[in-house]
């Protein structure tokens, strides 16, 4: 069972942050003179609706693609970017959660 914190950083993510984030790329696409971006973004949310009640919602990482894209930043590394931000999760939330299911499990292993 997750603990309220997780639950409610979980609920966050899904359902605040990613209002609250379509609003700032929004103006960021508009200011980077390319709008066109997040209405590609916005019609995708519309189109997917129907399967939110199945669960598949859009998270922070959605928008992400563009943002850098915006930015000017190299394709190449939308990736390694995307795998860079999972890494404190992985390396905090994520090994606690493995030491607690394998606790003979040294540190290291994980």
């Amino acid at each position: 069972m997750q603990s309220p914190a997780s639950v409610t950083g979980s609920i966050v993510r899904r359902i605040r942050a990613p209002a609250i984030c379509a609003r700032a790329w929004s103006v960021l696409s508009k200011e980077m003179g390319q709008p066109k971006w997040f209405e590609i973004l916005q019609a995708v949310v519309a189109a997917m609706a129907p399967y939110a009640r199945h669960g598949v919602n859009v998270n922070v990482d959605f928008y992400s693609g563009v943002v850098y894209h915006l930015l000017g930043i190299k394709r190449d590394l939308f990736v390694p970017i995307f795998a860079i931000g999972r890494v404190p999760r992985l390396g905090g939330a994520g090994a606690r959660a493995a030491r607690k299911q394998h606790p003979s499990a040294s540190a290291h292993a994980l």
